[in-house]
């Protein structure tokens, strides 16, 4: 189910609308949960040591986007995604009664997109220029794995100033120990699994054994479409066969054999998909088309036949082909999948696998008597 954050997503726009909104969001759960947020800073390292860390007397100030102008020699100003000032009470008052400004965090976001160019240093340069702080923390928080160089970052900055490098994953499971959690951290939460922010590498026991049984998935994958099956799939293409690099299973999440009918605008494939991770994979046989795939024909039988009435005109019973392109039905009379302007994957039969070891469950019957026989033998038959 989407929440909140993820049904507001589509009214932001630009290229970091994901993040934009992520930063308002977490900046309105910093203000509204400041121990959370001094928690956070504290845990991750981000403020200097030695500080009092009960949550008494200390007010947090969030500001998103903050406008910083250029300072020499830079080339342009700066906006920092967040910036967490931590004031701390000087007497037994208030907060406002006599305060001061203890420490800064910069904190710059990143969810798909990447560091601009000299961004850190800019903004190192700028915290640099605070002297109102005493603990200065840059920190370069990020859904990807993006490392960063501390040292080029912080040359010739005033030395108050740390760098320090997180992942929101980190974030989320601070989150998940942080105890009671109001609806705002729960939707904050809802939105970093939504969009994989919350994602944990660390190896459970269950992924060790599915580790240890991929060579044996493989080479099971291997011979369910081996030498017979490839056979009856270059007698369907009229041409050689190949397997795909296992590579696929991470780019595609797909693994099988396939041949070229009309190089890659065409070609038919047997194959292993994975989809939903809680689903068994599943077993197609399938036509594949590539985008224009048509259009490109068409405009080079057009630009052979104008060739051959250069040349004297075509012969009369000649066949109109496309050469290299692609005919205008597929071997036995199938139609070509996909409009003009539209490519597609057509699947001629999709498989699912046996609930409890019976015979494999056929979705949707395939029109031709080859990719029949194709079908029949993946099944075991």
């Amino acid at each position: 189910m989407t929440g909140l954050l993820g049904r507001l997503l589509p009214l932001f726009t630009g290229q970091r609308r994901v993040e934009d909104l992520f930063t308002e969001a977490l900046a309105r759960l910093f203000e509204r949960r400041p121990d959370l947020c001094l928690g956070w800073l504290e845990e991750a390292g981000l403020l200097p040591p030695g500080r009092p860390s009960a949550p008494e007397g200390v007010r947090m100030l969030v500001t998103t986007q903050k406008r910083l102008v250029s300072l020499e020699p830079q080339d342009a100003g700066s906006r920092p995604d967040l910036l967490v000032e931590v004031h701390r009470s000087a007497s037994e008052g208030p907060p406002d009664n006599g305060e001061t400004a203890v420490d800064a965090v910069m904190i710059e976001s990143k969810i798909g997109s990447t560091e601009g160019r000299d961004q850190l240093r800019r903004y190192a340069e700028h915290l640099g220029a605070m002297g109102s702080f005493g603990g200065k923390t840059l920190a370069y928080v990020t859904r990807a794995y993006d490392p960063k160089d501390a040292d080029e970052i912080l040359e010739g900055v005033d030395r108050s100033v740390r760098f320090a490098q997180l992942r929101w994953h980190d974030f989320y499971r601070f989150l998940e120990r942080a105890g009671e959690k109001d609806a705002l951290a729960e939707e904050v939460m809802l939105f970093m699994e939504e969009q994989g922010m919350a994602r944990d590498y660390r190896f459970s026991a269950t992924d060790l054994v599915a580790l240890s049984g991929m060579p044996r998935a493989v080479e099971i994958m291997d011979e369910t479409i081996g030498e017979e099956v490839r056979a009856e799939l270059e007698a369907f293409a009229g041409g050689k066969s190949r397997m795909e690099s296992i590579s696929n299973f991470r780019r595609l999440w797909r693994y099988g054999a396939l041949a070229q009918l009309h190089g890659f605008d065409l070609l038919c494939l047997v194959s292993y998909h994975l989809g939903d991770p809680d689903e068994y994979p599943w077993l197609a046989v399938g036509l594949q088309a590539q985008p224009r795939a048509l259009e490109r024909g068409f405009r080079r039988r057009h630009e052979e036949d104008r060739a051959a009435r250069r040349l004297g005109g075509l012969q009369p019973g000649r066949p109109r082909v496309l050469g290299r392109g692609l005919p205008r039905t597929i071997p036995g009379g199938l139609p070509l999948p996909g409009g003009p302007r539209r490519g597609s994957a057509a699947l001629l039969r999709r498989i699912d696998p046996p609930a409890s070891g019976g015979a494999w469950r056929v979705q949707r019957r395939a029109p031709r008597p080859s990719v029949e026989r194709l079908t029949r033998l993946t099944e075991g038959d």
